[in-house]
Protein backbone atom coordinates (compact mmCIF):
# COMPACT_ATOMS: atom_id res chain seq x y z
CA UNK A 1 0.00 0.00 0.00
CA UNK A 2 2.80 2.41 0.90
CA UNK A 3 4.68 1.58 -2.27
CA UNK A 4 1.59 2.29 -4.39
CA UNK A 5 1.14 5.63 -2.62
CA UNK A 6 4.72 6.70 -3.35
CA UNK A 7 4.50 5.60 -7.00
CA UNK A 8 1.21 7.48 -7.39
CA UNK A 9 2.65 10.71 -5.96
CA UNK A 10 5.73 10.50 -8.22
CA UNK A 11 3.57 9.81 -11.27
CA UNK A 12 1.39 12.81 -10.42
CA UNK A 13 4.44 15.06 -10.09
CA UNK A 14 5.78 13.81 -13.42
CA UNK A 15 2.40 14.49 -15.06
CA UNK A 16 2.30 18.08 -13.81
CA UNK A 17 5.92 18.59 -14.89
CA UNK A 18 5.15 17.41 -18.45
CA UNK A 19 2.04 19.61 -18.61
CA UNK A 20 4.06 22.61 -17.39
CA UNK A 21 6.78 22.03 -20.00
CA UNK A 22 4.24 21.70 -22.82
CA UNK A 23 2.45 24.93 -21.97
CA UNK A 24 3.01 27.78 -24.45
CA UNK A 25 5.77 30.17 -23.47
CA UNK A 26 4.81 33.58 -22.23
CA UNK A 27 7.26 36.11 -23.61
CA UNK A 28 8.35 39.04 -21.48
CA UNK A 29 8.90 42.12 -23.63
CA UNK A 30 11.21 43.73 -21.11
CA UNK A 31 14.68 44.84 -22.25
CA UNK A 32 17.32 43.37 -19.95
CA UNK A 33 20.35 42.68 -22.21
CA UNK A 34 21.22 39.91 -19.76
CA UNK A 35 23.50 37.06 -20.78
CA UNK A 36 21.26 34.38 -19.23
CA UNK A 37 17.94 35.81 -20.45
CA UNK A 38 16.19 33.76 -23.16
CA UNK A 39 13.43 36.33 -23.63
CA UNK A 40 13.26 38.42 -26.83
CA UNK A 41 15.16 41.37 -25.35
CA UNK A 42 17.76 39.29 -23.54
CA UNK A 43 21.18 38.48 -25.00
CA UNK A 44 21.65 34.73 -24.58
CA UNK A 45 21.34 33.99 -28.31
CA UNK A 46 23.26 37.13 -29.30
CA UNK A 47 26.17 36.25 -27.00
CA UNK A 48 26.33 32.67 -28.28
CA UNK A 49 26.42 33.86 -31.92
CA UNK A 50 29.07 36.47 -31.18
CA UNK A 51 31.20 33.99 -29.20
CA UNK A 52 31.21 31.65 -32.20
CA UNK A 53 31.87 34.32 -34.85
CA UNK A 54 34.23 36.96 -33.42
CA UNK A 55 37.79 36.09 -34.50
CA UNK A 56 39.48 37.69 -31.47
CA UNK A 57 37.17 36.10 -28.93
CA UNK A 58 34.03 37.28 -27.17
CA UNK A 59 33.36 37.27 -23.43
CA UNK A 60 30.68 38.67 -21.11
CA UNK A 61 31.77 40.41 -17.90
CA UNK A 62 30.14 42.15 -14.93
CA UNK A 63 32.99 44.63 -14.48
CA UNK A 64 32.40 48.35 -14.77
CA UNK A 65 34.55 50.67 -16.86
CA UNK A 66 36.51 51.65 -13.77
CA UNK A 67 37.17 48.02 -12.84
CA UNK A 68 38.21 47.22 -16.41
CA UNK A 69 40.58 50.20 -16.42
CA UNK A 70 42.20 48.79 -13.26
CA UNK A 71 42.43 45.29 -14.77
CA UNK A 72 46.02 44.79 -15.88
CA UNK A 73 45.08 41.94 -18.24
CA UNK A 74 42.46 44.09 -19.99
CA UNK A 75 44.81 47.07 -20.27
CA UNK A 76 47.76 45.00 -21.51
CA UNK A 77 46.46 45.03 -25.10
CA UNK A 78 43.74 46.90 -27.03
CA UNK A 79 40.27 45.47 -26.53
CA UNK A 80 36.84 46.17 -27.94
CA UNK A 81 34.27 46.97 -25.26
CA UNK A 82 30.51 46.68 -25.84
CA UNK A 83 28.13 48.45 -23.45
CA UNK A 84 24.41 47.71 -23.90
CA UNK A 85 21.98 49.75 -21.83
CA UNK A 86 18.85 51.80 -22.28
CA UNK A 87 20.01 54.36 -19.76
CA UNK A 88 22.71 56.93 -20.40
CA UNK A 89 26.13 56.66 -18.80
CA UNK A 90 27.12 58.81 -15.84
CA UNK A 91 29.68 61.59 -16.20
CA UNK A 92 32.34 59.46 -14.49
CA UNK A 93 31.71 56.57 -16.91
CA UNK A 94 31.81 58.95 -19.88
CA UNK A 95 35.24 60.23 -18.81
CA UNK A 96 36.45 56.65 -18.38
CA UNK A 97 35.13 55.73 -21.83
CA UNK A 98 37.02 58.63 -23.39
CA UNK A 99 40.23 57.66 -21.56
CA UNK A 100 39.94 54.04 -22.70
CA UNK A 101 39.40 55.13 -26.30
CA UNK A 102 42.39 57.46 -26.20
CA UNK A 103 44.55 54.56 -24.97
CA UNK A 104 43.68 52.43 -28.02
CA UNK A 105 40.50 50.61 -27.08
CA UNK A 106 37.36 50.63 -29.23
CA UNK A 107 34.08 51.18 -27.38
CA UNK A 108 30.69 50.36 -28.85
CA UNK A 109 28.16 52.27 -26.74
CA UNK A 110 24.51 51.49 -27.40
CA UNK A 111 22.56 53.76 -25.08
CA UNK A 112 20.99 57.15 -24.81
CA UNK A 113 23.42 59.98 -25.43
CA UNK A 114 24.29 61.74 -22.17
CA UNK A 115 24.95 65.48 -22.12
CA UNK A 116 28.67 65.23 -21.39
CA UNK A 117 29.24 62.63 -24.11
CA UNK A 118 27.24 64.71 -26.61
CA UNK A 119 29.33 67.79 -25.82
CA UNK A 120 32.57 65.81 -26.11
CA UNK A 121 31.60 64.26 -29.44
CA UNK A 122 30.09 67.55 -30.74
CA UNK A 123 26.69 66.11 -31.63
CA UNK A 124 23.05 66.96 -30.96
CA UNK A 125 20.90 64.14 -29.52
CA UNK A 126 17.29 63.88 -30.60
CA UNK A 127 15.24 61.74 -28.25
CA UNK A 128 12.39 59.47 -29.23
CA UNK A 129 9.31 58.22 -27.40
CA UNK A 130 9.82 55.32 -24.99
CA UNK A 131 9.65 51.75 -26.29
CA UNK A 132 6.08 50.41 -26.57
CA UNK A 133 5.80 46.63 -26.96
CA UNK A 134 2.20 46.96 -28.22
CA UNK A 135 3.40 47.34 -31.82
CA UNK A 136 5.45 44.13 -31.52
CA UNK A 137 2.71 41.97 -30.04
CA UNK A 138 -0.44 43.11 -31.85
CA UNK A 139 0.62 42.85 -35.50
CA UNK A 140 0.78 46.63 -35.79
CA UNK A 141 4.37 46.89 -36.91
CA UNK A 142 5.62 50.17 -38.30
CA UNK A 143 8.85 50.16 -40.27
CA UNK A 144 11.52 52.79 -40.65
CA UNK A 145 14.08 52.38 -43.44
CA UNK A 146 17.72 52.85 -42.51
CA UNK A 147 20.70 53.15 -44.81
CA UNK A 148 24.22 51.91 -44.19
CA UNK A 149 26.32 54.88 -45.27
CA UNK A 150 29.79 53.92 -44.04
CA UNK A 151 32.39 55.31 -46.50
CA UNK A 152 34.52 52.95 -48.52
CA UNK A 153 38.03 52.05 -47.43
CA UNK A 154 39.46 54.97 -49.47
CA UNK A 155 37.10 57.43 -47.77
CA UNK A 156 34.81 57.94 -50.76
CA UNK A 157 31.04 57.76 -50.17
CA UNK A 158 29.08 54.71 -51.24
CA UNK A 159 27.34 55.02 -54.58
CA UNK A 160 24.45 52.74 -53.60
CA UNK A 161 24.03 52.37 -49.87
CA UNK A 162 22.30 49.39 -48.33
CA UNK A 163 18.69 50.02 -47.32
CA UNK A 164 17.41 48.13 -44.28
CA UNK A 165 13.78 48.09 -43.06
CA UNK A 166 13.73 48.13 -39.25
CA UNK A 167 10.76 48.04 -36.89
CA UNK A 168 10.30 51.60 -35.71
CA UNK A 169 9.83 50.56 -32.04
CA UNK A 170 13.30 49.00 -32.06
CA UNK A 171 14.96 52.34 -32.75
CA UNK A 172 15.95 55.00 -30.27
CA UNK A 173 16.66 58.67 -30.79
CA UNK A 174 18.92 60.02 -33.50
CA UNK A 175 22.11 62.05 -33.30
CA UNK A 176 23.13 64.93 -35.54
CA UNK A 177 26.76 66.10 -35.79
CA UNK A 178 27.87 69.68 -35.39
CA UNK A 179 30.15 71.32 -37.94
CA UNK A 180 33.27 70.82 -35.85
CA UNK A 181 32.54 67.13 -35.17
CA UNK A 182 35.07 64.56 -36.36
CA UNK A 183 33.09 61.45 -37.18
CA UNK A 184 32.52 58.59 -39.60
CA UNK A 185 28.85 58.11 -40.57
CA UNK A 186 27.62 54.53 -40.31
CA UNK A 187 23.83 54.25 -40.12
CA UNK A 188 21.39 56.94 -41.19
CA UNK A 189 17.66 57.27 -41.60
CA UNK A 190 16.49 57.20 -45.22
CA UNK A 191 13.75 59.64 -46.18
CA UNK A 192 11.69 59.82 -49.32
CA UNK A 193 12.21 62.59 -51.86
CA UNK A 194 9.18 64.40 -50.46
CA UNK A 195 10.90 64.63 -47.11
CA UNK A 196 8.47 62.33 -45.30
CA UNK A 197 9.86 59.49 -43.26
CA UNK A 198 9.16 56.06 -44.76
CA UNK A 199 7.41 54.04 -42.06
CA UNK A 200 6.43 51.21 -44.41
CA UNK A 201 8.70 48.68 -46.06
CA UNK A 202 10.20 50.49 -49.01
CA UNK A 203 10.22 48.83 -52.42
CA UNK A 204 13.17 48.96 -54.78
CA UNK A 205 11.27 51.37 -57.05
CA UNK A 206 11.16 54.12 -54.40
CA UNK A 207 13.51 57.10 -54.59
CA UNK A 208 15.59 57.93 -51.48
CA UNK A 209 17.87 60.72 -50.41
CA UNK A 210 20.09 60.80 -47.35
CA UNK A 211 18.79 63.26 -44.78
CA UNK A 212 17.78 63.20 -41.14
CA UNK A 213 19.70 62.02 -38.10
CA UNK A 214 22.12 59.14 -37.63
CA UNK A 215 21.59 56.00 -35.57
CA UNK A 216 25.25 54.98 -35.55
CA UNK A 217 28.41 57.05 -35.85
CA UNK A 218 32.10 56.36 -35.20
CA UNK A 219 34.23 59.00 -33.49
CA UNK A 220 38.04 58.58 -33.76
CA UNK A 221 39.62 59.48 -30.42
CA UNK A 222 43.33 59.12 -29.68
CA UNK A 223 44.51 55.65 -30.63
CA UNK A 224 41.01 54.19 -30.59
CA UNK A 225 37.48 55.25 -31.28
CA UNK A 226 33.99 55.40 -29.80
CA UNK A 227 31.13 53.96 -31.83
CA UNK A 228 27.84 55.50 -30.76
CA UNK A 229 24.68 53.45 -31.44
CA UNK A 230 21.27 54.75 -30.32
CA UNK A 231 19.26 51.58 -31.00
CA UNK A 232 20.32 49.11 -28.25
CA UNK A 233 17.26 46.89 -28.81
CA UNK A 234 18.84 45.67 -32.05
CA UNK A 235 21.56 43.94 -29.98
CA UNK A 236 19.16 41.37 -28.50
CA UNK A 237 17.82 37.90 -29.21
CA UNK A 238 14.95 39.48 -31.15
CA UNK A 239 17.32 41.64 -33.17
CA UNK A 240 19.79 38.90 -34.10
CA UNK A 241 16.91 36.86 -35.61
CA UNK A 242 15.76 39.72 -37.86
CA UNK A 243 17.56 39.89 -41.20
CA UNK A 244 17.95 43.67 -41.35
CA UNK A 245 19.05 44.16 -37.74
CA UNK A 246 21.36 41.14 -38.01
CA UNK A 247 23.08 42.92 -40.91
CA UNK A 248 23.53 46.04 -38.81
CA UNK A 249 24.95 44.03 -35.89
CA UNK A 250 27.36 42.19 -38.19
CA UNK A 251 28.64 45.37 -39.80
CA UNK A 252 29.08 47.16 -36.48
CA UNK A 253 30.95 44.21 -34.99
CA UNK A 254 33.16 44.03 -38.11
CA UNK A 255 34.48 47.50 -37.22
CA UNK A 256 35.94 45.99 -34.04
CA UNK A 257 38.36 44.01 -36.20
CA UNK A 258 40.52 41.26 -34.71
CA UNK A 259 40.50 42.64 -31.18
CA UNK A 260 39.10 40.55 -28.33
CA UNK A 261 35.59 41.74 -27.50
CA UNK A 262 34.27 42.16 -23.94
CA UNK A 263 30.59 42.91 -23.33
CA UNK A 264 29.94 44.29 -19.88
CA UNK A 265 26.66 43.72 -18.04
CA UNK A 266 27.47 46.24 -15.31
CA UNK A 267 25.03 48.78 -16.77
CA UNK A 268 22.00 46.60 -17.52
CA UNK A 269 18.91 46.04 -15.43
CA UNK A 270 18.13 42.86 -13.54
CA UNK A 271 17.51 39.76 -15.58
CA UNK A 272 13.89 39.18 -16.56
CA UNK A 273 12.33 35.97 -15.34
CA UNK A 274 10.23 33.86 -17.66
CA UNK A 275 6.61 34.20 -16.56
CA UNK A 276 5.77 30.56 -17.26
CA UNK A 277 5.45 29.42 -13.66
CA UNK A 278 2.80 30.28 -11.06
CA UNK A 279 5.77 30.85 -8.71
CA UNK A 280 7.06 33.72 -10.85
CA UNK A 281 7.01 36.19 -7.95
CA UNK A 282 9.00 33.81 -5.74
CA UNK A 283 11.54 33.14 -8.48
CA UNK A 284 12.33 36.83 -8.87
CA UNK A 285 14.19 37.08 -5.54
CA UNK A 286 16.94 34.63 -4.47
CA UNK A 287 15.75 34.39 -0.81
CA UNK A 288 12.18 33.64 -1.86
CA UNK A 289 13.42 31.26 -4.54
CA UNK A 290 15.46 29.21 -2.04
CA UNK A 291 12.58 29.30 0.44
CA UNK A 292 10.33 27.82 -2.26
CA UNK A 293 12.87 25.10 -3.05
CA UNK A 294 13.23 24.19 0.63
CA UNK A 295 9.45 24.14 1.11
CA UNK A 296 8.99 21.79 -1.86
CA UNK A 297 11.77 19.52 -0.59
CA UNK A 298 10.22 19.49 2.90
CA UNK A 299 6.79 18.55 1.52
CA UNK A 300 8.32 15.77 -0.58
CA UNK A 301 10.25 14.34 2.38
CA UNK A 302 7.16 14.59 4.57
CA UNK A 303 5.11 12.64 2.02
CA UNK A 304 7.76 9.95 1.71
CA UNK A 305 8.25 9.45 5.44
CA UNK A 306 4.50 9.61 6.12
CA UNK A 307 3.92 6.87 3.56
CA UNK A 308 6.44 4.63 5.33
CA UNK A 309 4.92 5.04 8.76
CA UNK A 310 2.87 2.19 10.19
CA UNK A 311 0.65 2.33 13.27
CA UNK A 312 1.81 -0.48 15.58
CA UNK A 313 1.08 -1.44 19.14
CA UNK A 314 4.23 -0.70 21.07
CA UNK A 315 5.05 -3.80 23.16
CA UNK A 316 5.92 -3.49 26.82
CA UNK A 317 9.66 -3.95 27.14
CA UNK A 318 10.52 -5.59 30.43
CA UNK A 319 13.91 -4.87 31.98
CA UNK A 320 16.36 -7.74 31.73
CA UNK A 321 16.38 -10.01 34.78
CA UNK A 322 19.55 -10.13 36.86
CA UNK A 323 20.64 -13.75 36.84
CA UNK A 324 23.90 -13.32 38.72
CA UNK A 325 22.42 -14.53 42.00
CA UNK A 326 20.98 -17.66 40.41
CA UNK A 327 24.31 -18.33 38.72
CA UNK A 328 26.21 -18.06 42.01
CA UNK A 329 23.71 -20.30 43.73
CA UNK A 330 23.98 -22.83 40.93
CA UNK A 331 27.80 -22.90 41.03
CA UNK A 332 27.82 -23.12 44.86
CA UNK A 333 25.36 -25.99 44.77
CA UNK A 334 27.57 -27.92 42.35
CA UNK A 335 30.65 -27.45 44.60
CA UNK A 336 28.67 -28.42 47.69
CA UNK A 337 27.15 -31.53 46.06
CA UNK A 338 30.61 -32.68 44.99
CA UNK A 339 31.96 -32.07 48.51
CA UNK A 340 34.53 -29.53 47.32
CA UNK A 341 34.46 -27.39 50.45
CA UNK A 342 37.99 -26.17 49.86
CA UNK A 343 37.01 -24.86 46.42
CA UNK A 344 34.12 -22.89 47.88
CA UNK A 345 36.38 -21.29 50.48
CA UNK A 346 38.95 -20.50 47.76
CA UNK A 347 36.41 -18.71 45.58
CA UNK A 348 34.94 -16.87 48.51
CA UNK A 349 38.42 -15.70 49.54
CA UNK A 350 39.17 -14.55 46.00
CA UNK A 351 35.87 -12.61 45.85
CA UNK A 352 36.52 -11.07 49.30
CA UNK A 353 40.05 -9.99 48.27
CA UNK A 354 38.66 -8.34 45.13
CA UNK A 355 36.00 -6.45 47.10
CA UNK A 356 38.49 -5.28 49.73
CA UNK A 357 40.88 -4.15 46.99
CA UNK A 358 38.08 -2.23 45.30
CA UNK A 359 36.90 -0.56 48.52
CA UNK A 360 40.22 0.13 50.28
CA UNK A 361 43.01 -0.48 47.75
CA UNK A 362 44.57 -3.13 50.08
CA UNK A 363 45.49 -6.55 48.72
CA UNK A 364 44.81 -8.98 51.58
CA UNK A 365 46.40 -11.85 49.61
CA UNK A 366 49.80 -10.15 49.68
CA UNK A 367 52.32 -12.29 51.57
CA UNK A 368 53.95 -9.53 53.60
CA UNK A 369 51.28 -6.90 54.17
CA UNK A 370 52.63 -3.90 56.16
CA UNK A 371 51.29 -3.43 59.72
CA UNK A 372 49.74 -0.09 58.89
CA UNK A 373 47.52 -1.80 56.29
CA UNK A 374 46.26 -4.25 58.90
CA UNK A 375 45.66 -1.34 61.22
CA UNK A 376 43.60 0.41 58.50
CA UNK A 377 41.50 -2.73 57.98
CA UNK A 378 40.98 -2.97 61.73
CA UNK A 379 39.64 0.60 61.86
CA UNK A 380 37.33 -0.02 58.91
CA UNK A 381 35.92 -3.30 60.24
CA UNK A 382 35.82 -2.47 63.94
CA UNK A 383 37.87 -5.58 64.72
CA UNK A 384 41.40 -5.83 66.02
CA UNK A 385 44.29 -6.13 63.58
CA UNK A 386 45.18 -9.55 64.91
CA UNK A 387 41.62 -10.79 64.49
CA UNK A 388 41.43 -9.60 60.87
CA UNK A 389 44.83 -11.14 60.14
CA UNK A 390 43.78 -14.40 61.79
CA UNK A 391 40.54 -14.73 59.80
CA UNK A 392 42.27 -14.17 56.49
CA UNK A 393 45.20 -16.45 57.40
CA UNK A 394 42.84 -19.30 58.41
CA UNK A 395 40.92 -18.94 55.13
CA UNK A 396 44.14 -19.00 53.13
CA UNK A 397 45.32 -22.07 55.07
CA UNK A 398 42.09 -23.88 54.26
CA UNK A 399 42.61 -23.29 50.53
CA UNK A 400 46.09 -24.89 50.45
CA UNK A 401 44.69 -28.44 50.33
CA UNK A 402 46.93 -29.78 53.12
CA UNK A 403 43.94 -31.01 55.05
CA UNK A 404 40.31 -31.80 54.57
CA UNK A 405 37.89 -28.90 55.09
CA UNK A 406 34.69 -29.97 56.84
CA UNK A 407 31.31 -28.33 56.04
CA UNK A 408 31.13 -26.66 59.49
CA UNK A 409 34.63 -25.17 59.01
CA UNK A 410 33.67 -23.96 55.52
CA UNK A 411 30.64 -22.07 56.90
CA UNK A 412 32.83 -20.43 59.59
CA UNK A 413 35.34 -19.16 57.01
CA UNK A 414 32.61 -17.84 54.69
CA UNK A 415 30.80 -16.07 57.54
CA UNK A 416 34.06 -14.46 58.73
CA UNK A 417 34.88 -13.17 55.23
CA UNK A 418 31.31 -11.86 54.70
CA UNK A 419 31.53 -9.96 57.99
CA UNK A 420 34.76 -8.23 56.89
CA UNK A 421 33.21 -7.03 53.60
CA UNK A 422 29.95 -5.94 55.25
CA UNK A 423 31.70 -3.89 57.94
CA UNK A 424 33.95 -2.17 55.34
CA UNK A 425 30.86 -1.25 53.23
CA UNK A 426 29.16 0.24 56.28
Amino acid sequence: MNRKFIVGILALLAFFFVIQMRMPRHYVWKPTFAHSDEQPFGCQLLDSVMAASMPGGYTVSRLTLLQLKRDSLFMASPHALVVLTEEGLSEADVRLAIQLAEQGHVLLLTSELSGLLADTLHVYPRYKNYFNPYFLTHNALRYDTLCWVEPLSDGSPRADSLRLPIVDEMLGGTIEPQKEACYVPLLQRCEAATGETAYEVVTDSSTFVYSGGYYAMAFPMGKGEIIMMTAPLLFTNYGILHESSETIIRRLMNRLGQMPVVRTEAYVRSTAQTEQSPFYVFLQRPPLRWALYLAMLTVLLFMLFTARRRQRVIPVVRPPRNGNLEFVEHVGTLFFQQGDHRGLVERKLSYTAEEVRRLTGIDILEDRLPPDRWALLARLTGLTADEVRLRISNAREATTGRRVVLPEEMKVHIDNLNEIVEKIEE
